[in-house]
């Protein structure tokens, strides 16, 4: 019974990093995934628009062109 009650705390041990990791990545992909939505619904976005983002942690850099000055200032 004992043996049983180690090994069970042993795992639940080693499963919360991991399940932590996970949610962990979620919310970045989630940062991105919202970074993409907040370009794409720019009023003034069009085809002839190349826009492009890196992201560092969370620093977002645009990258790309644009055909009208007011679609750069409000990116």
């Amino acid at each position: 019974m004992k043996s049983l009650l180690l090994t069970a705390a042993m795992v639940a041990s080693l499963a919360i990093p991991a399940i932590a990791e996970h949610k962990k990545a979620t919310g970045y992909e989630r940062f991105v995934k919202e970074i993409r939505h907040e370009l794409v619904m720019l009023p003034y976005y069009g085809v002839f628009d190349n826009l492009a983002y890196k992201v560092d942690g969370y620093n977002v850099t645009l990258l790309g062109q644009v055909s009208r000055p007011t679609l750069k200032s409000s990116a």
